[in-house]
């Protein structure tokens, strides 16, 4: 049952040239990698998400399609969302009586971009969305009869039993690029969210290595990528440089990207041009609407778990203490309207330190990076970091990568 349905739509609609032509490849051969969600009880859940960055080049990948997210719901529909190799463009899938129906959409996704692909079953209705940061871009709702998604490594349906949680790309031939998919998550129905664990699943005969750390999969095509070329996130401190590490994912190290003196920065997360197609909010020297939309679009919202009426947001987390709330309101509004900021990038005499502890304070390198210890990373008791210059705190807006 692993997406054959939209492999099927994929291979027809490649005949009336939909798809870029066909690039270098490892091997003629058919080909689909990913990994199975690994609770083999069957659970019930209202929405199913994940995160990815669409590779750039991905027009040389071939013929198939990136299934993100395939689930049964309530109704029996099997639902499938990805996007199609070659052109990028969003693509879902559901069943019913009269069986696969699968739809090439005409929005395209950008390459090297980052988005979060997700799926709902309720009140009758599935919903596809995909979103860029917080902003959906596009969606699509089908009456498959579905009040839940069906959250389970296995489920017994008709002639079953099917794998039915999966998250993987499919195709003919190999893909020449790497998939890395993060942040996936699924809400059970009475709100809860919880993160997705995932067993690795690979068929085909070229051996594709695969990788999980925590909720996060890497499908290494290519055999030379590093296990993360992105960061997972980036949260920026206020003046007094205090913050927490975030625990959506394993984190290996983080980066100083800027630094600031000027209290009234405090609130600008949004308006400039992020570095990282990973990360979508990035400062730009005001406090303006644009903050303030962040913030709202937040509201409400936990660290962990991501519990609330918006999703949750690092970058919106003004006063760091892993909840967007009215204390970051009213950070944000001390500041607003303030224009013309700057931020400084020489980290000379710049210190990290850990957990307030003298022992663990380390120096950025000359990129900014410094490696988090691993006291602090296998620990279960708060997690933190004061950045300071001559000894003296200062504002920081920092990115945080895997191991």
């Amino acid at each position: 049952m692993k997406g054959k349905s939209l492999l099927t739509i994929i291979m027809l609609l490649s005949t009336i040239a939909i798809l870029a032509p066909q690039a270098k490849v490892h091997a003629q051969s058919s080909y689909y990698a990913g990994a199975n969600f690994s609770n083999l009880g069957v659970q019930n859940g209202t929405t199913a998400y994940t995160g990815m960055q669409i590779p750039n080049g991905t027009e040389g990948v071939g013929h198939g399609c990136a299934v993100l997210l395939s689930l049964f719901d309530s109704s029996g529909s099997y639902d499938q969302l990805g996007f199609v190799d070659g052109t990028c463009g969003i693509i879902y899938s559901w069943t019913d009586n009269n069986g696969y129906h699968g739809n090439l959409t005409g929005f395209l996704l950008t390459l090297g971009r980052a988005y979060t692909f997700n799926i709902t079953a309720k009140n009758g209705f599935t919903y596809f969305a995909v979103y860029q940061g917080t902003t959906k871009i596009w969606s699509q709702s089908i009456q498959t009869g579905a009040n839940y998604l069906i959250i389970s490594g296995t489920w017994q349906w008709g002639i079953g039993p099917y794998t039915v949680y999966e998250e993987y790309p499919e195709g003919y031939p190999v893909p020449i690029l790497d998939f890395y998919l993060y942040n996936s998550y699924w809400v059970a129905t009475n709100g809860t969210t919880y993160a997705a664990t995932w067993d690795l699943f690979e068929i085909t005969t070229d051996n594709i290595p695969l990788y999980i750390s925590n909720n996060a999969i890497l499908i290494d095509n290519t055999g030379t990528i590093s296990p993360q070329p992105l960061p997972i996130s980036a949260i920026k401190t206020r003046t007094d440089g205090y913050c927490y590490i975030p625990c959506a994912f394993p984190m290996g190290y983080l980066r100083i990207e800027k630094l600031f003196d000027n209290q009234q920065l405090v609130g600008d997360e949004h308006g400039g041009v992020s570095p990282y197609p990973s990360i979508a909010d990035w400062p730009d020297g005001n406090v303006t609407l644009a903050d303030l939309v962040v913030l709202s679009n937040a509201y409400g919202s936990n660290e962990s778990p991501p519990i609330g009426p918006h999703p949750w947001n690092y970058m919106a987390d003004i006063v760091p203490d892993k909840a967007v709330n009215l204390i970051d309101q009213v950070a944000l509004a001390a500041n607003y309207g303030y224009t013309g900021g700057t931020y400084m990038t020489d980290l000379t005499n710049v210190t990290v330190t850990f957990n307030n502890n003298a022992t663990l304070a380390f120096n950025p390198d000359a990129d900014g990076f410094i490696e988090i210890p691993s006291p602090i990373t296998n620990q279960t008791s708060p997690m933190n970091f004061t950045v300071t210059r001559n000894n003296i705190t200062i504002g920081a807006l920092v990115t945080f990568w895997a191991p």
